[in-house]
């Protein structure tokens, strides 16, 4: 929950530096767009996503890797997106 409120955070412009993300093991990564790897598809990876595209966070390679849900190779808003739009349905992975 912490960490869910440190991103808001960051998504808000709180003022919190954001720090790379731990690769997290394989499985943890269930989905594309799961680019917080809590199992789920949110509101808050369409924001992680969103600042990934504009520069203000840096993504882990694995991030990168579940950003790009359209699969054209880059991240963008279409990304964040789809994510929103799979989230609006149940977000699960």
């Amino acid at each position: 929950m912490k960490h869910a409120a440190i991103l808001m955070a960051i998504a808000l412009g709180v003022g919190i530096v954001a720090t790379p993300a731990p690769d997290p093991p394989v499985a943890a990564v269930a989905c594309l767009g799961d680019v917080d790897a809590d199992g789920r598809l949110t509101s808050l990876d369409a924001v992680l996503i969103l600042q990934f595209t504009v520069g203000l966070v840096e993504p882990a390679d694995w991030q990168t890797i579940a950003a790009d849900v359209s699969g054209n190779g880059e991240i963008g808003a279409y990304d964040a997106a789809l994510v929103l739009r799979y989230s609006m349905v149940g977000g699960a992975c």
